[in-house]
């Protein structure tokens, strides 16, 4: 066997000792290998698996053609160095197992190359596969700089550039492989080359644009190893702006980092950046605010601009209305001129000055309110009502209406009476109008009545005495009469209506009685309703008595609809008739009930307004009337008094309920005369710095009356010309203003006070050891911007930078200072720290099993930042990112390790993972199944490799079978596995697929079952099939005897049964197959004769040997016979066909194997010897018919027989029966003929008789 050794593992597979002998061995056998090593390979080790196997000695001999004075004894690994090629052989005396060898190499160690690194940086140096290692420079001045606390990698952090630009560094460790090479020394020399510091600068500096300007940043480099490569970024939004050493024209205020890359840039020693702030000078903003609307009747509007970026504003108006304080103030109050208040609305300018002028215009609308008509109805009747309707005109927005009873719609419903109502537009610009309806007096009735003086009299009376109202009047009683008084009335109650001059109208009723009735009377009583203008009213009868109360009685109640019960409910107010009636008598009575209500609820407010603006003084009473006392108060902010205390300007109802739950509702405004237009604006300047007091505020004010005194933050009032406050702290303030009418208006203002300036220090340390790599990433809040920055690094106070972020910084604490625009500062540190070097150990684990690939590392990290990423390098080209690695093929394994900062220690792990050898079976028995059987014995019969102990068996993917068990029954006709598992669980690689043959079966047997004539064998084919598929062999005598190999033909004797057997190539017999082998069919047949000539009743008697019962017998020929169908089934035996006429016939048997055999057999007739016979009647005499010399004659016609059938009558002479026979004698003769030709005769006569006479006839005489 021929190997290059690379790097890795190697193990062959089994390799059988050849039976040679090397010189001076005996009887001993070798394998032989031919070995050449990698040029990186420094030893290569030589094993045996299993170390040596048992037996008798062994050895190996290297490099000496088979000497024996070069043997090293078997059982040790071999040692081998130099390049080769090397030719070793293994030899062991006595027995050719097989066995496999394992090659595993001992790479050379790899040292660093020659490198470059600038100051301010560091240069990681990776050296693999050495242990005990010493690195120092030529000048030890520079061994300072190494770090050494990893030996395998060192790293190399210059503090200047020496005067040589280099430093050469000596290497010397060795490895202690884990083998019989033992240990290995090597050393090399690498030279570092130093250069300075890589450096860059910005301009402009500082940088800044107008809004809507731009400006570039162009960076350039020293130091390093040139040509420079330049990334800008733009820090807020982290990409990458430019690839130039400029930027492109930037118009975003912000902070923007260029890296400077050269040549020696690289993980150990990165881009190094610069920032530069941007800053942006911003146009002037302006929002002269929003537009506002004012009463023409008080036209002073209050102006409230906001700017940004502005050193001041100028306010116009091109109606020349007056700005106080003056128009270069923030927020001055407008007062409108005659040209404003003409036009109803001015449009003024507020320009914000600064590096540009930016204007902004508000609109002050000048509100006249609405006018307002007010349509009053015409009352006709005292209780009355009609609809008040107001048709405004003028005003803006949405109209809206305050009704002195509460109600706010366009249109209101009043009685009788005084009100008003307010009318506003969406600006509470409006007036007050009043308004007044009246009524005539209420209309009223009185009824009179005289009753009957007897019944039946019809003399009685009834009147009606109207008042008030409208005159003149009408009346309808319900008699249709239309006066004020009817008479001539009966016993009977009448009704009459009152109608006035208006319309209105009025009803009353009065009775006329019979005499029996006088005194008899009713009275009646009223429940009053509970609310003015309620229907929950009633009246009930309250007495009847008097002459003719002797009842029962009806009741009549002069209601809509009428009610008739003793109680009428539902009712308003108002007097109510009812006419009671005594049913028994007839007499009536006329009652009335009267039904008040409560004063109408009614409220009169009364109020006193704020006397000052934003004042909560103002008050309000209801004054209720009406209704029924005590009353209760709801007001809409919640009070429950009569009088609402506390109240701001605006519109407050209230809801008044009285005793019995009837409410009202009404409202009053509360207004702040006489200040109400009193206005004041302030404006403010901030403190500087967070926590100073060093803010103002000027006050502006509109509508009031000068001189103003000024109370700031609850102190006592005092006059202040300027209307400055100066010296103010941030926060919140009050200012209370009074004028000279002490009229007070409030002002809340609030002086910015800036967030106090803090900063946040982000830092990022070290990422590598022996890096200078940290950053810190600084954030401000607060303060105003822009800001200004100063670095210091503690160690040395040593100002590095004054940019926001601090980039490229070795481990120490820096502190920095921020500066804002107005001076403010604040200082922070942080410290950068550095990781400890990246190390790491491992444990490996070898396969348990050859193909199980269940080897594993398990590697444990220290130092760097965690946490960590791992690449693993596998021997057959896989990778791994884990940080332990199972599942592992044989083979060498290197592991590359990755914190958190993207630092690496290459190699870290070099470990090999071994393999055992496979276990195989090699040899196996598969039984014949029993014939008949399904299942067949499998024994293997001996396995290799694995460990040593007993094997175990699975079949089938089963369980594993109890140690030593080797045979088992498995199904035949089938694919099965068998698994071998040594004494440590190893199994099998791959399980070894056996295939069971089917059972040896017999598929068909065939032969010709319609023997040939005068055949006393026939030729037996048998079709088999199964077992192992090779040539068979046929038995007939169930496997006493067997035919040659792959005859499967037999001439057999017929008329015998037979016991067919297969047995296939590998000796399995099949199940016998059973045959019986027919005789020959033969069919015959006797004929017995017809008895007469064409006659049917000849027979055949059939009988049928041989073939195969049953048989199906038919025929052919003159006729069908008995029974039906020229066909009969027979099981053997004879059978008979009768009815057969005279003939030839061919019969067939078919056997069940549609075998045939036919006859051919001819029934024949019997001579017929006896004549046919006739008889005729006797001798007919008869007279002739009248007249005639003729007579029908009539006589039965002879019919001849015989003793076959057949036969047939002639007339020979004379006349048929019933012709017309002459007058004498006629002779009738008849003829028999049967088949056979015989014949008989017979005669008789026929005499007509001339009965009459002759006649004559003689001549007149």
């Amino acid at each position: 066997m021929e190997f290059l050794i690379l790097f890795g593992s190697h193990q062959t597979l089994h390799a059988k000792r050849l039976a040679v002998a090397a010189p001076g061995t005996g009887n001993w056998t070798f394998v032989s290998f031919n070995i050449t090593l990698d040029p990186n390979v420094a030893m290569v080790a030589v094993g045996l698996s299993p170390s040596d196997p048992g037996g008798a000695s062994s050895g190996y001999w290297i490099d000496a053609c088979g000497t024996y004075s070069s043997r090293i004894e078997g059982g040790q690994e071999v040692c081998i160095t130099g390049p080769g090629p090397h030719n070793i052989w293994y030899g062991k005396s006595g027995g050719n197992a097989n066995s496999a060898y394992t090659i595993r190499q001992i790479p050379k160690p790899t040292f660093p190359v020659d490198d470059s690194v600038r100051v301010g940086c560091s240069l990681p140096l990776h050296i693999y596969g050495l242990n005990n290692i010493t690195m120092t420079s030529h000048n030890s001045l520079y061994d300072s700089w190494l770090n050494l606390s990893n030996p395998s990698d060192p790293i190399f952090t210059p503090g200047y550039v020496p005067p040589s630009g280099y430093i050469d560094f000596d290497i010397s460790g060795n490895q202690i492989a884990s083998t019989s090479c033992g240990v290995y020394t090597s050393s090399a020399t690498v030279r570092i080359y130093i250069f300075n510091a890589l450096v860059p600068s910005v301009n402009p500096n500082p940088a800044n644009f107008c809004q809507g300007g731009s400006v570039s940043l162009t960076a350039s480099a020293t130091g390093g190893v040139s040509p420079y490569t330049f990334s800008w970024y733009n820090n807020a939004t982290n990409t990458i702006i430019s690839s130039a050493s400029s930027t492109p024209p930037i118009n975003t205020a912000g902070t923007y980092t260029v890296y400077v890359s050269d040549v020696l840039t690289s993980g150990g020693c990165l881009p190094v950046g610069l920032s530069r702030s941007v800053t942006e000078t911003l146009q002037p903003t302006i929002n002269a605010g929003t537009d506002d609307t004012v009463c023409a009747t008080s036209p002073t509007a209050l102006l409230n601009a906001s700017i940004t970026n502005a050193s001041g504003v100028v306010w116009t108006s091109p109606g020349g209305g007056t700005f106080s304080p003056s128009s270069t103030a923030l927020s001055p109050s407008y007062t409108a001129s005659a040209t404003d208040l003409m036009n109803g609305f001015v449009d003024l300018t507020c320009t914000a000055t600064g590096c540009v002028n930016n204007s902004d215009v508000v609109r002050i609308y000048f509100d006249a309110g609405p006018s307002a008509i007010i349509n009053t109805p015409t009352l006709n009747c005292n209780n009355s009502t009609g609809i008040v309707i107001v048709s405004p005109s003028g005003g803006f927005g949405a109209t809206s209406y305050y009704w002195s009873n509460g109600a706010t719609g366009s249109s209101q419903t009043f009685g009788a009476g005084t009100y008003s109502v307010t009318v506003v537009d969406a600006y509470g610009c409006g007036a007050n109008h009043p308004f007044t309806l009246t009524s005539p007096s209420a209309l009223s009735l009185v009824m009179s009545s005289t009753d009957e003086t007897a019944p039946l009299a019809a003399d009685g009376t009834a009147s009606a005495s109207p008042s008030g109202g409208t005159t003149p009047y009408s009346y309808l009683w319900n008699t249709s009469a239309t006066s004020s008084s009817i008479s001539g009335l009966s016993s009977a109650a009448y009704t009459v209506t009152v109608t006035d001059a208006n319309g209105c109208s009025i009803s009353g009723s009065t009775v006329v009685n019979l005499p029996i009735c006088t005194g008899f009377n009713a009275s009646a009583s009223g429940t009053d309703v509970s609310c003015f203008g309620g229907n929950d009213g009633s009246a009930t009868i309250s007495f009847i008595g008097g002459a003719g109360s002797s009842g029962p009685y009806s009741y009549i109640w002069q209601t809509s609809p009428v009610q008739t019960t003793v109680t009428a409910t539902g009712l308003t107010a108002g007097v109510y008739e009812v006419i009671v009636t005594d049913i028994t008598l007839g007499c009536r009575s006329v009652a009335t009930a009267t039904v008040n209500q409560p004063t109408q609820l009614s409220n009169t407010m009364t109020h006193t307004d704020n006397s000052v603006i934003g004042g909560t003084s103002g008050t309000a009473t209801a004054n209720v009337s009406g209704g029924t006392p005590a009353y209760s108060y709801l007001w809409n902010n919640g009070q429950t008094s009569s009088m609402a205390s506390g109240l701001a300007a605006g519109t407050y109802s209230v809801s008044i309920t009285d005793a019995n739950l009837c409410t009202i509702s009404d409202n009053v405004i509360i207004n702040e005369p006489p200040c109400n237009n009193f206005q004041a604006a302030v404006n403010t300047s901030g403190v500087l710095c967070f926590g100073e007091s060093n803010g103002s505020a000027t006050v502006v004010v509109a509508h009031g009356t000068a001189p103003y005194q000024y109370s700031l933050d609850g102190a006592a009032f005092i006059p202040n010309p300027s209307g400055t406050f100066t010296g103010l702290n941030g926060g919140a303030h009050t200012l209370n203003i009074m004028d000279a009418s002490n009229c007070v208006v409030t002002q809340n203002f609030t002086i910015n006070n800036p967030s106090a300036l803090s900063v946040g220090l982000s830092p990022t340390s070290i990422t590598c050891y022996g890096l200078s790599n940290g950053t810190i990433d600084l954030s401000v809040s607060g303060g105003t911007t822009p800001y200004s920055f100063e670095w210091i690094n503690n160690n040395g106070n040593i100002t590095i930078a004054h940019t926001e972020d601090v980039i490229g910084l070795a481990a120490s604490t820096y502190s920095v200072t921020v500066t804002d625009a107005n001076g403010c500062s604040t200082s922070a540190s942080a410290g950068i720290t550095m990781p400890s070097a990246i190390s790491v150990t491992n444990i490996t684990t070898d396969l348990t099993c050859n193909g199980t690939n269940d080897g594993a590392i398990d590697a444990t990290v220290s130092g760097g930042q965690s946490p960590y990423t791992y690449a693993w390098t596998y021997p057959n080209g896989g990778s791994s990112t884990n940080e332990d690695i199972s599942s592992l093929s044989p083979g060498q394994y290197l592991l590359t390790v990755t914190d958190a900062n993207f630092c690496t220690r290459i190699n870290s792990v070099n470990a090999y993972v071994n393999e055992p050898a496979v276990v195989n079976i090699i040899n196996y028995t598969i039984d014949c199944p029993a014939p008949g059987n399904t299942f067949a014995v499998v024994t293997v019969d001996s396995i290799s490799g694995g460990t040593d102990g007993p094997y175990q068996l699975s079949f089938d993917g089963g369980a594993y079978l109890s140690s030593g068990t080797y045979s088992t029954s498995l199904s035949i006709n089938s694919t099965h596995t068998i698994s071998a598992m040594d004494g440590n669980g190893c199994t099998t690689t791959s399980a070894s697929t056996i295939s069971i043959d089917p059972a040896v079966s017999i598929s068909n047997v065939s032969f010709n079952p319609c023997i040939p004539s005068g055949s006393n064998s026939i030729a037996v084919t048998v079709t088999p099939t199964g077992g192992d598929g090779g040539n068979y062999q046929v038995s007939s005598d169930n496997g006493a005897t067997f035919s040659a190999l792959g005859v499967h033909t037999l001439n057999l004797p017929i008329s015998q049964s037979y016991q067919i057997v297969v047995r296939d190539s590998s000796g399995c017999n099949s199940l016998p197959y059973s045959i019986t082998i027919p005789g020959e069919l033969i069919i015959s047949g006797v004929a017995d004769s017809v008895a007469c000539l064409n006659g049917n009743d000849g027979s055949i008697l059939v009988s049928s040997v041989g073939g195969t019962l049953p048989y199906n017998i038919s025929w052919t020929g003159p006729s069908s016979g008995n029974p039906a169908g020229n066909e009969i089934t027979s099981i053997g035996g004879t059978y008979s066909i009768n009815n057969l006429s005279a003939g030839v016939y061919t019969i067939t048997t078919t056997d069940a194997n549609s075998c045939t055999s036919s006859t051919t057999i001819t029934v024949g007739t019997t001579i017929d010897l006896i004549n046919p016979s006739i008889s005729c009647p006797g001798t007919i005499s008869t007279n002739n018919q009248g007249g005639l010399c003729s007579a029908v004659v009539n006589f039965g016609t002879p019919v001849g027989t015989d003793n076959c059938p057949g036969a047939i009558t002639t007339q020979l002479a004379g006349l048929a029966s019933g012709s017309t026979f002459p007058v004498g004698t006629t002779t009738n003769t008849f003829l028999v003929t049967d088949a056979q030709g015989r014949t008989a005769t017979c005669s008789f006569d026929v005499t007509i008789i001339d009965a009459e006479l002759p006649g004559i006839s003689c001549p007149a005489t």
